[in-house]
């Protein structure tokens, strides 16, 4: 988690600029936010979690809603009662005067998740979900972490020497390695588990004398 002035001295020092000549901070600092959105995207693919925070507290009797302090990017999960309810679209919904426990819930605009039917009774809630974007100032940080962030560097690097190149296919090959390390490192940070299920083979081990290779064992369940 690089301070974005440090992120902005090592692009200096990679593009000769050290007078601060070529580029202004807001120039680089743009470079910079561009690369944290597209890096962002990414996560959100591979890795959601990563960027996601919880928001807790009781949907009281009567009410339907519950609103984000900021905008909201994507919803990855909504618990009511420790039990997990299905994420829809308003269209979905075809009767808005059935009340009981809420089954269901959808977004309304960016920053108010609304739940459906309406209960006499309080019920908690729990909903993981990622914050909108939030630009970088010369004051912050870098919201990812060190390996990520030499990659950052990388990106609003190479974008810094592009503005001062006519042929830049170059640059833009760097991009893509860059890219694609990005994205190798980000599917990295999500495990994910794979199950197989196990089956039963009535092949013969042999057929017309040679050994079938069709023939595979496996456990009987």
């Amino acid at each position: 988690m690089l301070a974005v002035t440090d992120l902005i001295t090592r692009i200096r020092n990679a593009a000769h600029d050290e007078q601060k000549t070529g580029y202004t901070d807001d120039i680089l600092l743009g470079y910079i936010n561009d690369g944290v959105r597209i890096f962002r995207r990414m996560i959100m693919e591979n890795a959601p979690m990563i960027l996601a925070e919880e928001k807790a507290g009781m949907l009281k009797s009567g009410e339907t809603s519950v609103t984000f302090d900021s905008n909201v990017s994507q919803i990855l999960r909504v618990l009511l009662d420790q039990e997990q309810i299905a994420m829809v679209s308003v269209l979905d919904i075809d009767y808005t005067n059935v009340t009981g426990i809420p089954d269901c819930c959808y977004l309304l605009g960016f920053k108010t998740l609304k739940f459906f039917p309406v209960d006499s009774v309080d019920h908690q809630y729990e909903i993981t979900y990622i914050p909108d974007m939030q630009l970088l100032t010369l004051t912050d940080s870098s919201p990812f972490s060190n390996d990520l962030d030499d990659l950052l560097f990388e990106y609003a690097a190479i974008r810094a020497s592009i503005s001062n190149e006519f042929d830049v296919s170059q640059e833009n090959a760097v991009l893509s390695t860059i890219m694609a390390q990005a994205e190798q490192l980000i599917r990295s940070l999500n495990p994910m588990k794979v199950e197989s299920e196990s089956y039963w083979d009535d092949y013969p081990k042999f057929t017309e004398g040679a050994w079938n290779h069709n023939h595979m064992y496996r456990v009987r369940r």
